[in-house]
């Protein structure tokens, strides 16, 4: 049966075995095999800008205000408001047909209320003293549980514009042959960022690019590597690492303690004692 300690060794192994291979696999894999890709020039023929509706939810954490009865579930309300193109809402506005406004633009103040669910408001807590062997203390706060809670959180959906740089990009390939592909470049609510991209590379001017030669439709402007990925996955495998040497280290400490050496030593150290009870041929010798 196993003890405590190897069960939450196991769990933690686990535990950083999945953490580590799942960042390896989910971030670092695709751009090592970006590292693949064939540079080319690509020549920019055709470039927009494209709006869309990024919401998002607005919680007041410092209150546990219920939302109303008629409020719908945040999830399905952002849901449907991002689906809504800015272009259209614009265009409805532009003729005052109040009629179909709620079926194309997002609405604020009180219509844009939601019900988030369950909402912890506050948590109480037990103080907790700790001391060590030299006799200082600290207290912490210990057996936290939920004193106030909601089930029906009120939150606002906030949906402010984001931007996409689109681009058409017509490039050769090492083979031979010409292709045209897509490049979509994500500049979230910077609208003044994607407009200077367009006026730096404005259409029918060059860029250097990398396609990728299994998928010639996949091309990248830039295959550098992330360090915040790598970051990330070289905190896991330390995390792993460190895992594999606890318990390295902890079987050569019980292997130690239940050497034949040791054991000999503690034999030994018996015999000598004066303390120690007599062997059967030293009670003989005394008779």
């Amino acid at each position: 049966m196993l003890n405590p300690i190897k069960i939450c060794y196991i769990i933690s192994l686990v535990i950083a075995l999945s953490l580590f291979f799942g960042l390896f696999f989910g971030l670092g894999y695709p751009e090592i095999q970006k590292a693949g890709y064939y540079p080319t020039a690509c020549t920019i023929k055709n470039e927009t800008i494209k709006s869309r509706y990024c919401c998002y939810r607005e919680c007041d954490i410092t209150t546990c205000r219920n939302a109303t009865s008629s409020s719908p579930s945040c999830s399905s309300l952002e849901s449907r408001w991002n689906a809504f193109s800015p272009t259209q809402c614009a265009a409805v506005l532009l003729a005052n047909n109040s009629q179909n406004i709620d079926d194309y633009c997002p609405n604020y103040g009180s219509q844009a209320t939601c019900d988030n669910g369950y909402y912890c408001c506050d948590k109480c807590c037990s103080t907790c003293t700790s001391c060590t062997p030299g006799g200082s203390c600290n207290t912490y706060a210990c057996n936290c549980s939920c004193c106030d809670s909601t089930n029906h959180q009120s939150c606002q959906i906030r949906c402010p514009e984001c931007y996409t740089v689109e681009l058409i990009m017509q490039y050769p390939l090492w083979g031979g042959g010409i292709i045209t592909s897509n490049i979509y470049m994500d500049y979230d609510h910077d609208v003044t960022g994607a407009q200077n991209f367009l006026s730096v590379n404005p259409v029918e001017s060059k860029v250097r690019c990398y396609y990728n030669p299994e998928n010639p439709l996949q091309v990248l402007l830039s295959v550098d590597y992330s360090v915040k990925t790598w970051v990330l996955v070289g905190i896991s495998y330390i995390f792993w690492v460190s895992e594999i040497l606890t318990n390295l280290f902890y079987k050569i400490s019980n292997k130690e303690k239940k050497s034949p050496i040791n054991m000999a030593s503690c034999n030994e150290n018996s015999i000598m004692d004066d303390n120690a009870p007599p062997t059967y041929e030293e009670a003989i010798a005394k008779q």
